[in-house]
C-alpha cells in the first residue's frame, strides 16, 4: 500500500498544479513542545514541528517528532472538493492520525497536553492509508482503509484495518458520534466500537463523554470525559478523566483482568498571538503526579 499512496500523491500534486497554473505554495508552520517535571530538573517530553503547503484545493502536509530518534509522524495529501448533496469532501493519502478515538484537530491548536490513557493500547494512532470524508447540514461520515502494521512499519499485506465514523451535526446542544474499526493483526482479529456524546449547554463551554470497547486476545475497554471552558479569548480551562480495562483472554468463556489504570489531566491555556502556552497537571492511579508544560505556535 505504501508505494501505490506514494505514485497517487504525487500524481494528485502534478495534476493540481497544471489545472490550476500555481507552482508555489502557500506555506503554513507550526509545532509545539512539552517540558516534563523529572523529579530533579526537567527534561523535554516532546518536539513536533510541523509544516503545511497549500495550492487551491490541494495541501501538502508533514510533521514529524524531534528527538534522539526523529521519525516522521504525518505525511499525508488532502484533496478537498464540493459535492453534490454529499456537501464537502476530503480526500486523504499518505500516513496520518486514525480518526477512531479523536476529533480531528487542527495543527498548533491541541487542547491536552497528551493522548487520552484509552489511547495508547486501543488503536495505532499514525498509519498509512487512504481516507474521504463527507460534511453536510446533517454531520459527516469517514471511511478509512490503512495498513494495520502501525506507524513507519512496512506494508506486510496481511494487517489491512478497516475504520469508519459517523458524526452528527449539533441537535440543539447535543452531538452524537460513533466509530467502528475491523481489523487483522497478529495473533488474530481486531475488532473495536466507539460512541461519544458531546454536550454545549453555554457558550465557550463544552463537554464531552465517550466509551470504547475493543475485542481481540486482550480485550479491553474504557471511557473518558473531557471539559473545556473557552473564558476569553487569551484564557480557557480544561480538564479530562480517562478509564481503562485490559483483560487476557484464557478462554473463551473467561478472562483474567491484566489493568485497571484511572488518569485525571486538570490544565490551562494562555493565548498570545501564535504562541499558546499550556501548564497541566497530570494524576494517574499508579503513577506520582507530573507537570507537564506545553507551547504550541501556529505561524498562519
Amino acid at each position: 500500500m505504501r508505494n501505490v499512496v506514494l505514485v497517487v500523491m504525487l500524481f494528485c500534486t502534478a495534476s493540481a498544479m497544471a489545472q490550476t497554473g500555481e507552482y508555489f505554495p502557500v506555506l503554513h508552520a507550526g509545532g509545539y513542545g512539552q517540558i516534563q517535571d523529572a523529579g530533579q530538573g526537567f527534561e523535554l517530553r516532546r518536539l513536533r514541528p510541523f509544516l503545511t503547503a497549500s495550492m487551491d484545493s490541494l495541501t501538502l502536509f508533514g510533521e514529524a517528532q524531534v528527538g534522539k530518534n526523529t521519525i516522521p509522524l504525518q505525511v499525508y495529501l488532502e484533496y478537498r472538493m464540493t459535492l453534490p448533496i454529499l456537501g464537502r469532501s476530503k480526500l486523504r493519502l499518505g500516513q496520518f492520525t486514525n480518526p477512531m478515538m479523536q476529533v480531528e484537530s487542527s495543527p498548533g491548536k491541541k487542547r491536552f497536553v497528551a493522548y487520552a490513557l484509552t489511547d495508547y493500547y486501543i488503536t495505532d494512532q499514525y498509519d498509512i492509508g487512504v481516507s474521504i470524508l463527507f460534511a453536510n447540514r446533517l454531520g459527516s461520515f469517514q471511511s478509512c482503509v490503512f495498513n494495520g502494521s502501525g506507524h513507519n512499519v512496512p506494508d506486510d499485506n496481511q494487517s489491512r484495518d478497516f475504520t469508519a465514523s459517523v458524526t452528527s451535526s449539533w441537535i440543539g446542544p447535543l452531538r452524537l458520534s460513533g466509530a467502528f474499526q475491523s481489523g487483522r493483526q497478529p495473533p488474530g482479529e481486531r475488532t473495536l466500537y466507539y460512541g461519544k456524546l458531546s454536550v454545549c449547554p453555554a457558550s465557550g463551554l463544552s463537554v464531552e463523554s465517550a466509551m470504547l470497547w475493543r475485542r481481540d486476545f486482550q480485550h479491553s475497554r474504557g471511557w473518558l470525559v473531557t471539559a473545556v471552558a473557552d473564558l476569553n479569548e487569551s484564557f480557557a480551562l480544561t480538564a479530562r478523566c480517562t478509564q481503562r480495562t485490559q483483560f487476557a483472554l484464557l478462554t473463551m468463556a473467561q478472562e483474567q483482568l491484566v489493568t485497571d489504570d484511572v488518569e485525571v489531566v486538570v490544565g490551562a491555556e494562555l493565548r498570545q498571538g501564535a504562541l499558546k502556552f499550556q501548564p497541566n497537571l497530570v494524576l494517574q492511579q499508579h503513577s506520582h503526579p507530573t507537570i507537564i508544560w506545553s507551547v504550541q505556535f501556529d505561524l498562519n
